[in-house]
């Protein structure tokens, strides 16, 4: 993989973030699909229990502030803004959603 940019200190939390946004947009390239002028306004980290669910909401809240939090499909979601955007090439990803 190639340029390799540093990661936003949330990556702490959910893994790395700059290593899941290059293996999506080679999958995506290699699909023939140009992301290149779309917008990644959120990643999204998938807890396997609510135990976890509620452990990363707890430490991403030292990175931003919960927009919302609600239950979908009998799930608790949340989305949390960051204070500081997540930095990738010429994205800036704003939103962390928890579930």
């Amino acid at each position: 993989m190639t340029n390799m940019v540093a990661d936003h200190p949330c990556s702490a939390i959910i893994g790395s973030v700059s290593r899941f946004l290059m293996v999506l947009i080679e999958k995506t390239q290699s699909l023939g699909i140009d992301i290149s002028e779309k917008e990644i306004d959120h990643v999204c980290y998938r807890c396997s229990t609510i135990i976890e669910y509620q452990q990363v909401c707890r430490r991403l809240l030292s990175y931003g502030v919960i927009l919302l939090e609600s239950m979908i499909g009998g799930r608790p979601i949340a989305m949390i803004s960051l204070t500081d955007s997540i930095q990738f090439r010429h994205w800036s990803v704003r939103c962390i959603e928890s579930m």
